[in-house]
């Protein structure tokens, strides 16, 4: 039982992987595409197909308003530390400017890749290696890794990072991974690590 569940945890984080690096690399479409119609598709249509529906992935409405304060705080702080590095690495921050409507669009593009994005590593993957090795420590650092990994189409394909440019891109992926699947522990709910995953998200777009 336990190797066919931890089989298909494998399954399907590798069609996930495989279908997402082939469109990543073979077709380029406007961000909005990417992140409302896309993603959502090749990430969260296998779940639903392995699951048959998306209860227990932590879409909770239980303390709905305490985790959306939390998410707030932690992506803030995410923020401020942002700002931090880029001053330190660049010796000046620089912001985009655009007009309220661009603002609000790229926080809708944010939120629902932070959305997706925690559905399927911390509600599903993360709890399900929780079930599997009962040990949250190896759960987090497997589905942190998943999730590091799965990033890459973006960073070698889109963003084209290499050599040392990629490999921290993949230090800091990972260290969010396992900050979020921490916080998802705790309060079992993807609302507080999907708001503070948007607000990452969206800062990276505006603060450079």
């Amino acid at each position: 039982m336990q190797k066919q569940s931890l089989g298909s945890m494998v399954c399907v984080f590798l069609v996930i992987m495989i279908v997402w690096a082939g469109y990543r690399y073979f077709f380029i479409l406007p961000e909005w595409a990417d992140e409302f119609i896309v993603k959502p598709l090749i990430y969260l249509l296998p779940l639903l197909i392995v699951k048959n529906s998306f209860a227990g992935l932590g879409i909770t409405k239980n303390k709905f308003w305490f985790y959306v304060l939390l998410g707030l705080g932690l992506g803030i702080l995410f923020l401020i530390e942002s700002i931090l590095v880029k001053f330190f690495k660049y010796g000046a921050i620089q912001m985009l400017t655009v007009s309220p409507s661009g603002l609000l669009f790229n926080l809708c593009i944010a939120l629902a890749t932070g959305f997706t994005e925690e559905t399927v590593f911390r509600g599903y993957f993360f709890q399900r290696f929780m079930g599997v090795f009962t040990n949250e420590m190896l759960a987090n650092i497997i589905s942190s890794f998943m999730f590091t990994i799965i990033h890459l189409p973006l960073a070698i394909f889109s963003l084209h990072y290499s050599g040392k440019d990629l490999f921290m891109y993949c230090v800091q992926i990972y260290a969010l991974g396992t900050i979020f699947a921490f916080v998802f522990a705790r309060v079992k709910s993807i609302i507080p690590t999907s708001i503070a995953h948007a607000i990452w998200n969206f800062s990276n777009v505006f603060i450079k």
